[in-house]
């Protein structure tokens, strides 16, 4: 089961590289501190070569990162066995003191409305800040702004 925390997305205007770099109401350390608890989500096909959009920029900014995914992926022989292990540490694990966050996944090269991948994270009771670049129209309940 997952934890029992108000779910919600709170969009803000920037680049996901530099979530933590500036207080929040919840951090108060810089990224590069082992205190900070921040993690940078996207999302990427399963061929493992990150090679455009936000996977090439994590690519580029973590290349060791992307080493350990791209040797993980090239030796699973049973994914399926491997998803349901993943599935059974995320049930048990307790989200306290960590942030999320992430741009607009799915919404570029993979064609999906980001209305869509929102409301699956909300619907699992997930709490995430996500960065969409300045100048990029956003869609909100409201109607349609442009952030600045």
């Amino acid at each position: 089961m997952l934890h029992e925390k108000k779910s919600g997305i709170k969009t803000i205007p920037g680049d996901i590289f530099e979530a933590g770099l500036a207080p929040s109401e919840t951090v108060i350390n810089h990224l590069h501190f082992p205190q900070q608890r921040i993690v940078l989500v996207h999302a990427c096909n399963t061929v493992g070569s990150w090679g455009a959009g936000i996977a090439l920029a994590f690519k580029d900014r973590y290349p060791e990162q992307y080493e350990l995914y791209r040797e993980s992926h090239l030796v699973v022989e049973d994914e399926r066995q491997e998803l349901q292990e993943a599935n059974m540490m995320t049930e048990s694990y307790e989200p306290d003191g960590w942030e999320l966050h992430a741009c607009r996944f799915n919404s570029g090269k993979f064609g999906v409305p980001w209305d869509h991948t929102a409301a699956i994270i909300e619907e699992l009771g997930i709490e995430m800040t996500v960065h969409v670049p300045l100048g990029e129209i956003v869609n909100r309940n409201s109607g349609i702004n442009v952030l600045r």
